[in-house]
This record gives structure tokens, sequence and C-alpha cells, in this order.
């Protein structure tokens, strides 16, 4: 008898959560698990209700906002993609021919 196997279509898929799509998803968990931290401390150090819930929330939806627009900008791995543009070098030099006089005796070989 043969087997029956099921093939799983969306392995390579990144992962997407009301409209967040991979990296995006653990930035706002992380963001979140932030700001309930912040609002505990301030809690405790007596600040009032009526200030500390309005700041809360609007970094909330700050948070949220800015998640969205990086999700929606530059896709799954794109983020990523752009912050390491930044650490590209402008130009490389080098003081010797050494380098490429190496280069061409390993391509006689």
């Amino acid at each position: 008898m043969a087997s029956v196997y099921q093939i799983n279509h969306g392995v390579s898929r990144p992962i997407v959560v009301k409209g967040l799509k991979g990296y995006y998803v653990g930035i706002l968990a992380v963001g979140l698990l932030v700001l309930l931290l912040l609002f505990v401390s301030l809690y405790l150090l007596d600040v009032p209700l009526g200030m500390l819930f309005p700041m809360i929330v609007a970094l909330t939806m700050a948070l949220i906002y800015l998640c969205r627009f990086l999700s929606q900008k530059f896709g799954p791995q794109g983020l990523m993609k752009f912050l390491a543009r930044g650490n590209l070098p402008k130009a490389i030099t080098l003081s010797s021919r050494q380098t490429f006089l190496s280069l061409s005796k390993r391509r006689a070989i």
C-alpha cells in the first residue's frame, strides 16, 4: 500500500497577524510588554491615573501605528536589509597590490 503524505504549502511564507508580517509581530509583542512594565512601574510610583492612562494609550497607539507602517513599507525582511545597508563601507581601499596578485596566482593553478 502506498502512504499518503500531506504537503505543507506555506512553509516558506512569513507569519502574518492582523496585517503585521514576520519580524514586526515580535517587535509589537516586546513593545507591548515594555509598555505594560512601564505602566506598572509608574503606577507603583503613585503617578495619577488621569495622567498615566492617556499616556500609555497614546504610546500603545503610536507603537501599533509604527509597526504597521514599517510592515507595509519594508515587508517581512526589508527592515533588516535597510538597517544592514548602513553598515556597508563607502569604499574599499587597499594599500598594496598583493591582494590582486594573490588572486591571479590562485587562478593560474
